[in-house]
């Protein structure tokens, strides 16, 4: 398959007067701040010390009295509560979150986890009648449950209470709940409006342990991290202050399953960052509800006992290995289907009944990575597909399905990520209706990935202060990536294939007298491009090598001078 050639964008210069307001920092160190929303030299400082200065008092979501009255009033009478939770590694770490908070205050907690095969996302109504034969006084949901319309009317036939808590984004209206919390609510005042699922769950019990005089401290703050970070929502404003806050605690956890989850993804306490999460340990607790239960990772992240919380890490670590299998045959599936297509779509659909439910998604992240088109991945069985998406910029899936929901059982998401339910016979309407909205939005320009630059600069300038203030802007993800620097007439000393497959480029390179390592990932292919110079674009690293710590750059891209 051909690579796609990546659009360089370069940022627009710094304004003047920024420039003079920060005055002790390299020129390169300002564009990249400036690019980041700093404007003065108070912003900067507050950013690179992680700091969020906007009021985050939870009692300004909506709905968050009533809800710290109701579960104050299940816990004092000793009522049995259940949380409804996603499957996925934010709605494991929000239920872990809750439980634990919830038992310390002496709540009478349980967890409910719906089976992703036999249940699928979301609330049910199966689910809501079980829940309610086993006596539930009141049910919260966590990561989930706003647009569960049907099932709220369902609790309230059973008599039972429900509290939303979510993040995903609302419908025109919102179920008939007790509560409903939700940053993204339509006049919320809740100044930071991307709060992962357990973000949402977080403030839930910060306000509970305030309303009922118990000092709020950051025990639970570990969990956070890793459901915001594993859930690739923006990692910016409150998001990335949790998440720093959150990054300290792991990093000395006492939590068992959290050391064993840790040991067997191949790193150590003190040296977890927030790719550790998102490629080490998210991965694990997402595979278990992506194959099995995710009741399996659940049970790691509140084990107090070593023995099961190792068994239990083993085995998630096994899960993940059969999910990375069953993945790699859904894409190169996918990618055969698509490329043997006379009439190639904008919008990718393909499915198949032996395409695995628990990989779907990750499937179609992929597909829409090597062809840059919206894709929907989907799984047939007795009729209906069941499929997950992702996008690409200027397309927002979420909005997109919304406008074919007339075809859809149900759908849900995020603008680069949505799950949906449709009758395999309507899956060319669909199609058409998604076709008509790309050809609406999408301008010629935006059909190339683009590869956004942070700053020109010079290999002299990366030295210990680059690397100091690179720390500085962690932790990194989504809104907030490692900076793409691009260093110009670069020679290539030394080029060579390594890996499986030959897939990734080893270099050494050198400008003005500095030559330094660097690594290509799944660039191998492109070897023979590579000319005596080249214009390069990469992000900073560190290697660890025997004991040694030396600066790498991961290339991101490069394009041959002749």
């Amino acid at each position: 398959m051909e690579t796609l050639e990546k659009i360089w964008k370069y940022p627009e210069p710094v304004p003047d007067g920024f420039l003079a307001d920060m005055s002790d920092f390299r020129e390169i160190e300002r564009q990249v701040l400036f690019l980041r929303g700093i404007k003065t030299r108070d912003q900067a400082q507050k950013f690179l010390q992680g700091v969020y200065t906007e009021n985050v008092d939870p009692y300004n979501l909506l709905d968050m009295d009533r809800a710290v009255n109701r579960i104050s009033q299940a816990i004092d009478r000793d009522e049995a509560i259940v949380l409804y939770a996603d499957y996925d590694a934010d709605g494991v770490s929000s239920a872990a979150l809750m439980y634990l908070g919830l038992k310390s205050l002496g709540g009478k907690v349980s967890v409910y986890f719906p089976d992703r095969f036999k249940e699928g996302y979301g609330l049910n109504l199966g689910a809501i009648d079980f829940i309610a034969r086993e006596g539930c006084g009141l049910l919260i949901t966590v990561d989930c449950g706003i647009r569960a319309y049907r099932e709220a009317l369902r609790t309230e036939e059973h008599g039972i209470d429900m509290i939303i808590t979510d993040h995903h984004i609302p419908g025109e209206s919102l179920p008939e709940a007790y509560a409903v919390i939700n940053p993204r609510l339509p006049g919320d005042d809740y100044p930071f409006k991307s709060l992962a699922g357990v973000g949402v769950a977080y403030k839930l019990m910060q306000a509970l342990r305030s309303a009922r005089g118990i000092t709020t401290d950051d025990r639970d703050i570990d969990l956070v991290a890793i459901g915001t970070v594993a859930d690739i929502v923006p990692l910016v404003g409150e998001n990335r202050s949790l998440v720093r806050q959150g990054l300290e605690v792991l990093n000395r956890t006492d939590r068992l399953g959290l050391q064993r989850l840790i040991e067997v993804s191949g790193h150590q306490l003190g040296s977890i960052n927030a790719a550790t999460i998102g490629f080490g340990l998210g991965p694990r607790i997402n595979a278990a509800g992506r194959l099995r239960s995710a009741r399996l990772a659940f049970d790691l992240l509140v084990s107090e006992d070593q023995v099961s919380a190792h068994a239990l890490a083993e085995q998630l670590d096994q899960i993940n290995r059969d999910r990375q299998e069953l993945m790699n045959n859904v894409v190169e599936r996918a990618f055969e289907a698509y490329e043997q297509r006379r009439d190639r779509r904008n919008v990718i659909i393909e499915f198949d009944e032996s395409y695995h439910e628990g990989v779907i998604g990750l499937a179609a992240s992929k597909v829409t990575e090597a062809f840059y088109r919206p894709t929907i991945i989907g799984n047939i069985k007795d009729g209906w597909v069941t499929a997950s998406a992702r996008s690409i910029p200027g397309f927002h899936i979420t909005n997109a399905l919304e406008r074919a929901s007339s075809v859809l059982d149900r759908f849900g998401g995020h603008s680069a990520a949505a799950g949906l339910r449709v009758r395999q016979d309507r899956v060319g309407e669909l199609q058409s209706m998604l076709e008509q909205v790309f050809d609406e939005q999408m301008e010629e320009d935006l059909l190339r990935p683009v590869l956004a630059i942070d700053g020109v600069t010079t290999f002299q300038e990366l030295d210990d202060r680059m690397l100091r203030f690179h720390d500085k802007l962690a932790p990194f993800g989504a809104h907030n990536q490692r900076p793409i620097l691009v260093s110009k007439n670069v020679r290539v000393l030394k080029k060579r294939t390594v890996g499986s497959d030959s897939r990734h480029l080893k270099l050494t390179l050198e400008q003005g007298g500095r030559p330094f390592d660097a690594i290509a990932f799944r660039m191998g292919e492109r070897i023979n491009a590579l000319t005596p110079e080249i214009d390069l674009a990469y992000r900073l690293e560190r290697n660890h090598y025997l004991g040694y710590v030396t600066l790498q750059l991961n290339v991101a891209d490069f394009k041959s001078i002749d």
